[in-house]
């Protein structure tokens, strides 16, 4: 991050998603950099003893908010709990996704998928980046997924979501980086987090060499204001310059989806 991160991103960063995995060292690396959290996550997640830790620690101030943020009332909730603070920092880690295939889904599910991996960023950050835009400054990070480079059997409606998040990202880069404001799409392969060693057989993880989550927080946040997009890790880039630059598109879905159904069928 830029070296005055309070001046840029301060006073205060929301965190969708805070309280497990990537989202929960997002948490902890930026309250170590000093600024006030508000933290949101879902309800028997550990967000409160979360939020307890993190100001006992780093002598911040933070706002735990439980969350559901697939309910379509949910702005207007959050928004009514953060109108007294200024928020420098929009970090969207919160993301939904069942793997199976398609018609193998309930639609509930699909449109959860939707709901909290599209409809949700887009509400919170067409609400909160006005104020950055009228101060000049301030900071978005959206974690999107390598799955959203191609089409890819057994988490189709959840890469197209991710595809989604890239995209978008990288347009709001080009729209306010001129206003001050610094866009990272973030985008990560498989990751230890409590979501991918549940639904992951344990004798198969391996086999997609997950990052840790720290260490794709700590890359997102040193790459924040550099380049509208980053890829965690030398083998996601690796696979990604194979894929994307090598591979014929019909190619890469073929080669992408066979490797997610030998880890996810049975």
């Amino acid at each position: 991050m830029k070296p005055d991160i309070k001046k840029q991103y301060g006073p205060w960063c929301l965190i969708a998603g805070a309280s497990t995995g990537i989202g929960l060292s997002f948490s902890r690396q930026i309250a170590a950099k000093g600024l006030n959290l508000v933290l949101i996550a879902l309800p028997n997640t550990g967000l409160n003893q979360l939020a307890e830790s993190l100001k006992s620690e780093f002598k911040i101030d933070i706002i735990a908010v439980e969350l559901d943020l697939s309910h379509p009332d949910f702005l207007s909730t959050l928004s009514l709990i953060t109108s007294d603070v200024e928020i420098g920092l929009v970090v969207y880690v919160a993301c939904y996704s069942v793997i199976g295939k398609f018609l193998d889904l309930s639609e509930e599910d699909k449109l959860k998928i939707i709901d909290v991996n599209i409809k949700a960023p887009t509400q919170l950050l067409s609400h909160y980046l006005p104020s950055m835009e009228s101060q000049q400054r301030g900071g978005v990070i959206i974690m999107s997924s390598t799955s959203g480079w191609q089409g890819t059997s057994m988490v189709s409606t959840y890469a197209a979501t991710k595809a989604f998040n890239t995209v978008l990202a990288e347009g709001l880069w080009a729209e306010l980086k001129p206003k001050g404001i610094d866009v990272l799409a973030m985008v990560a392969g498989a990751t230890h987090t409590p979501t991918f060693d549940s639904l992951t057989p344990s004798e198969k993880q391996a086999s997609v060499f997950p990052m840790n989550a720290d260490d794709v927080a700590k890359e997102a946040l040193r790459n924040l204001g550099k380049k509208p997009t980053h890829i965690a890790g030398l083998i996601n880039k690796t696979v990604g310059f194979f894929t994307n630059r090598l591979l014929s598109r019909k190619a890469a879905i073929r080669f992408i989806s066979s490797n997610t159904e030998r880890v996810y069928l049975d």
